[in-house]
């Protein structure tokens, strides 16, 4: 029987006093946990299940023994650890069209995802065109949907949930990543693309086994750490009339959450936790991390990235991304002692760690920053590293398993 493993304020790793205080304010959070915990052992079921993965393939030492966050800068263009190679568009292709993936975040993240799109899907792989990935019509999709803005792009796949869920969820987006041909591995004007065909595309480097995949890429909006707390602990005021996270999760093997400046600068917009009065950004962040982790399993992967910066917010976001990575040590040192204790139990917690907070840092101060539209948007080599570091996380965490 599977044992499923939380971090939550209530065990053995001490978050901040003020948190774990905070916590008991809610008369009914680890109730809610339990429940969400159940929930999520109820639909994996009673026997074990293994992750999504491939061995096929013998990772290089130096990936494996790398770190997300040891990138280094020469003016604007980021730098992989040694050893870990820059990750090609036909690599990304290969990866994410054998997976499910939903993107869950502020505009930041609806940016990263757009520009994200734009690479795997650009008409020549070695010479991708900036306005493909950069212009406002690619990264700014949807923008003003919320706003009744004509002509925006919108979910039109009946067989999604979140096309169910269009009058609540603002800014929704349902792609599909093609395959790649077996033959050519990428789109190339004329170019071979050894390499591609090497370590990209469809090799097992970035494969997945199960068949079941279909490339599903889509997005949807949530700007603040209150709003994805309660819809993923079935809670708050739209939970009526949204589908289920239960139903929402059907659809993906992969969550990618991108979400935190909006608890830091824009508090204000942010509604409030329901049945709480709560309003500390890092409680709030450990608190939405504890959710996170009780609903990810072998079968759903979440993948966080750590907040950025905007003008001012030195400070609180730093304490955001210092508590984001005290969060996910705990949670290890947890799970690596009961896996000592308990070796007959399968480990099901599926939470992973895109720390971009700590490397975009270095470009994110007065004359320094990857500046973009407004004060806590980024340019694209911004968000080109954070492609290039939630691949880094995946194959790890793939590969730690």
């Amino acid at each position: 029987m599977i044992r499923r493993r939380f971090f939550t304020p209530f065990n053995a790793c001490i978050l901040p006093t003020l948190f774990v205080f905070a916590c008991f304010q809610i008369s009914n959070y680890s109730q809610i946990l339990e429940m969400i915990q159940q929930q999520s052992h109820d639909s994996i079921g009673t026997t074990q299940v293994k992750r999504i993965t491939d061995n096929s393939y013998s990772y290089p030492s130096s990936l494996k023994s790398s770190k997300v966050t040891d990138y280094s800068w020469t003016g604007n263009h980021w730098i992989p650890p040694p050893g870990v190679p820059t990750f090609t568009p036909s690599q990304m292709r290969g990866y994410f069209s054998q997976r499910n993936v939903l993107f869950i975040g502020d505009s930041l993240g609806r940016r990263s995802y757009a520009t994200m799109f734009g690479v795997m899907n650009a008409t020549d792989w070695r010479n991708v065109d900036v306005n493909a990935i950069n212009s406002s019509s690619v990264i700014d999709v949807n923008k003003g949907q919320h706003k009744g803005r004509e002509g925006e792009e919108v979910c039109s796949n009946k067989e999604r949930q979140i096309f169910k869920s269009k009058s609540t969820f603002y800014g929704n987006l349902c792609r599909d990543l093609p395959a790649l041909n077996s033959t050519t591995g990428t789109p190339h004007n004329g170019h071979d693309d050894k390499l591609g065909r090497e370590i990209g595309g469809d090799s097992p480097l970035l494969s997945h086994s199960d068949s079941s995949k279909k490339g599903k890429f889509d997005y949807i909006r949530l700007d603040c750490f209150s709003e994805i707390h309660d819809y993923f602990s079935g809670v708050g005021r739209q939970r009526k009339s949204r589908p289920s996270s239960t139903k929402i999760v059907e659809d993906y093997d992969l969550i990618v959450i991108s979400a935190g400046i909006w608890d830091i600068i824009e508090q204000r917009k942010c509604p409030k936790m329901y049945n709480s009065a709560i309003r500390d950004p890092l409680e709030l962040l450990n608190m939405t991390l504890s959710v996170l982790q009780a609903i990810s399993s072998p079968k759903l992967q979440i993948a966080f990235r750590t907040v950025g910066f905007s003008e001012g917010s030195s400070a609180s976001s730093w304490k955001m991304v210092k508590g984001t990575n005290d969060f996910f040590d705990c949670m290890h040192n947890q799970t690596s002692q009961e896996d000592m204790e308990h070796t007959d139990f399968a480990t099901t917690s599926n939470l992973t760690l895109v720390d971009w907070g700590t490397v975009i840092s270095r470009r994110s101060e007065n004359e320094e920053r990857i500046s973009g539209d407004t004060k806590p948007h980024y340019g694209l080599e911004a968000r080109l590293l954070f492609a290039q570091q939630l691949m880094h996380s995946l194959i790890l965490a793939n590969e730690q398993i």
